[in-house]
């Protein structure tokens, strides 16, 4: 817990360098070594026993050890009890070739992922350092180290966030494409090419639709999902379909609709300008996806494992909507931010204490 307290406490700290005197770019870059190199080497160094990707990787580098790159039968006999994809296939490969360590993968992962949601963060939020507090306090980043292959995803979505703004439907999906390489289910980006260009009230109406469509089909679509890679059909398991008790998501359910309200209070009073607004009605095309996928991961267990692909447009809107709720208030400002940090500091020692992100405590690797 200490630790996790201690990085959110630093990214607020850290924040100060904005208060200096200089550009912005070079205020975001000073402040991103300062934040970000850490949270690389936290998690670049991490021992066996932290995170539940970990001992993977390890697994994963022995598997491509002898593998034929040339010879794609070598995939289905790697997933022979052992859940693979192709990037972190050649990834290793890679890595066999010179000689380099399981860990030295660890950290490379760390790196790419680390800095490809900072620059993320640079690029697109309005606010570097609170969306940095929030990718901490809502538990991303600590989840990187149990969901490898969906944090590389999420990164690289989060990066083709400007071509949502702009409409440009072949490089999103080819980003898309990108990401399926780590993680398949990232193919449910693709239905965002069905909402291009962004139109708010087809969106949500096409979005409903799918997740309906979803979880009346879902067999049908893991039959579908199995002739692509054999390792789905453990998705029939009990395990992974069992109803559980709605009760932890109404929480973040109910904060989620708190940020679609005061959104569109803010887009009635005409708050946002031209390019705002189209974040704000993609992002709240994600947080609505994000709200039935928490509501249906209840009823299908493995629903979950898109959580992470919705959950990051959070820490691009909450920063937008403060923005905009505080520019004419000092004291306004003051209480929001203060209230945000709080409540980040709170949840995170909830849900280390109740282990809801199953986040094994952290210790080095030497």
């Amino acid at each position: 817990m200490e630790l996790f307290i201690g990085l959110m406490f630093w990214s607020i700290v850290c924040a100060a360098i904005f208060l200096i005197k200089k550009s912005i770019k070079f205020k975001k870059v000073v402040y991103i070594i300062l934040v970000y190199i850490p949270l690389i080497l936290i998690s670049g160094l991490r021992n066996w026993n932290v995170g539940t990707d970990t001992i993977l990787f390890h697994k994963w580098y022995a598997a491509t050890a002898n593998v034929d790159i040339l010879d794609f039968g070598w995939y289905y006999n790697l997933l022979e009890g052992l859940d693979l994809e192709w990037g972190f296939v050649w990834i290793g490969y890679l890595f066999n070739i010179f000689d380099l360590d399981a860990q030295v993968m660890i950290f490379v992962y760390s790196t790419i992922t680390v800095l490809g949601m900072a620059y993320a963060f640079y690029k697109y939020s309005t606010s570097l350092w609170l969306s940095t507090f929030l990718y901490i306090a809502l538990f991303s980043y600590a989840e990187s180290l149990n969901i490898a292959k969906q944090s590389v995803a999420t990164m690289i979505m989060l990066n083709a966030f400007g071509y949502l703004q702009n409409d440009y439907k072949f490089k999103y999906f080819k980003m898309i494409v990108l990401s399926m390489v780590f993680h398949f289910s990232s193919i449910v980006y693709g239905l965002i090419l069905l909402l291009m260009p962004i139109k708010f009230k087809k969106s949500i109406c096409l979005l409903i639709f799918f997740c309906i469509i979803g979880f009346l089909g879902w067999n049908f679509i893991l039959i579908f999902a199995e002739t692509f890679s054999i390792k789905y059909i453990a998705y029939f398991d009990t395990d992974y379909i069992m109803a559980r008790s709605l009760g932890p998501g109404i929480i973040q359910i109910l904060g989620i609709i708190i940020c679609l309200i005061i959104s569109y209070f803010l887009y009635k009073k005409k708050k946002f300008n031209l390019k705002e607004e189209k974040e704000v009605v993609i992002c709240s095309i994600f947080m609505i996806a994000l709200i039935l996928i928490i509501y249906f991961q209840y009823a299908i267990n493995i629903i979950y494992r898109f959580t992470p692909y919705a959950f990051v447009y959070l820490y691009i809107l909450i920063p937008l909507i403060i923005n905009k709720m505080t520019e004419t208030s000092l004291v306004i400002k003051f209480i929001i931010y203060s209230a945000v940090i709080i409540a980040g500091f709170i949840y995170c020692m909830i849900c280390i204490n109740l282990g809801w992100h199953e986040i094994i405590p952290y210790s080095f690797c030497f």
